[in-house]
């Protein structure tokens, strides 16, 4: 990096850099160490900089089954209620509640409903 900044690459005028040389080689008396460094210069435009490392994924912990079994008869219990506030009873997020009332993402036991008529059906 220079100063901080990230920069980008480019070939095209590396190239040049590079052909231009080429001819100046074919044509002067050129010392060594010159060449050297217009080659270095011509291969940093040839890389970039790597990427800003990204954080990972967060998982979520599991939930346990107790829990899905309490979501699933509130949601039966009270169909009005949104499955955000069903979430925030259970410190899960709504999105969650909808995973576990439909069946999916589940590792736990086959008892659970999967079916909206499974629900209806407790």
């Amino acid at each position: 990096m220079d100063g901080g900044v990230m920069m980008p690459s480019d070939i095209p005028k590396a190239r040049e850099m590079l052909e231009a040389l080429a001819i100046k080689i074919n044509c002067e008396d050129v010392h060594p160490f010159d060449v050297a460094r217009e080659i270095r210069a011509a291969v940093k435009l040839m890389s970039r900089d790597r990427p800003v490392r990204r954080a990972r994924k967060q998982r979520r912990t599991p939930v346990k089954s107790e829990v899905k079994e309490a979501i699933i008869v509130m949601a039966k219990r009270y169909p009005d209620m949104t499955l955000d506030a069903i979430g925030v009873r259970h410190g899960t997020s709504g999105a969650r509640v909808s995973e576990i009332i439909r069946g999916l993402k589940s590792q736990e036991p086959e008892h659970l409903p999967r079916t909206q008529e499974e629900l209806r059906g407790l």
